[in-house]
């Protein structure tokens, strides 16, 4: 058993250490293999995030969990929400408008990563567009991974 929750971006580094391959530093996610089985675990932040469109309606959520903290974020409808999962577990009581010693950080953790995101997307290279041979696009189109 890992000692801390994981999340899908340790995936990367995780299988990536396993069969020889140096991390990449631009990685956002941890070897989860490294940590020791018996250590405490120690509280780090997960993010997730959810966009689209539901019920014809745009979203854009953020989240960020923090220990027994949890703060999501309606980035259209520009409203906040705060739980302390430990003693609120069905999210009821929002403590979103407490400038609380465990709120406050978590505003400013989603935000930092927010700006990260955005300044490591501002860095990637378009994709170059390809055009796919006849024997490519047909085999792609048998998985279901092109329409025919």
């Amino acid at each position: 058993m890992v000692p801390l929750p994981v999340q899908s971006v340790d995936i990367l580094p995780t299988i990536a250490a396993r069969i020889g391959i140096e991390p990449n530093p631009a990685w956002q996610g941890v070897d989860i293999a490294k940590l020791p089985l018996d250590a405490p675990a120690v509280p780090r932040p997960q993010f997730s995030w959810a966009r689209g469109t539901i019920y014809g309606g745009p979203i854009n959520f953020a989240c960020v969990r923090m220990g027994k903290y949890k703060l999501i974020a309606d980035r259209y409808a520009d409203r906040t929400e705060a739980y302390n999962l430990e003693v609120n577990p069905h999210e009821q009581q929002n403590l979103a408008n407490e400038s609380s010693a465990e709120i406050t950080p978590l505003k400013a953790l989603l935000l930092e990563r927010e700006e990260e995101d955005r300044a490591a997307r501002a860095k990637t290279k378009p994709v170059e567009k390809t055009t796919l041979d006849p024997k490519t696009r047909e085999a792609l189109q048998s998985l279901g991974y092109l329409p025919r």
